[in-house]
């Protein structure tokens, strides 16, 4: 399956290094580099349910609130919508076919836009 999230993405949302990453069924299977002493190989499994509480929690962090669902006014079926907005009501929405997508489209423009400031 393709990968929902980039590494880069998932790296600052868990604040680790993430170096391999794929998607089976429901969980986000990763490898991350842990630096204790050294550098050691681990690797982990999130639910990918999980993984849209923690694009959120991330994205409040930087001061910005998603809010997603089901798109009830689209005149296409099972479009799902993330919309972002900030403290100075600056917002922008993004569209997927599952909700996951969406939240995690609207992080990766949360991010672009932390980038530019």
């Amino acid at each position: 399956m393709n990968n929902l999230i980039s590494k880069e993405l998932l790296s600052e949302i868990l604040k680790i290094k993430v170096v391999e990453l794929d998607t089976f069924s429901n969980d986000l299977h990763f490898n991350y580099f842990l630096i204790l002493d050294h550098f050691t190989k681990r690797n982990d499994i999130l639910n990918l349910d999980t993984l849209g509480i923690f694009c959120k929690e991330w994205c409040k962090a930087k001061k910005w609130s998603i809010s997603s669902g089901w798109d009830i006014f689209s005149k296409r079926e099972n479009i799902y919508i993330a919309t972002v907005q900030n403290i100075d009501f600056k917002t922008n929405s993004f569209e997927a076919s599952t909700e996951l997508e969406a939240i995690i489209k609207a992080t990766e423009w949360v991010k672009a836009q932390n980038e530019t400031r």
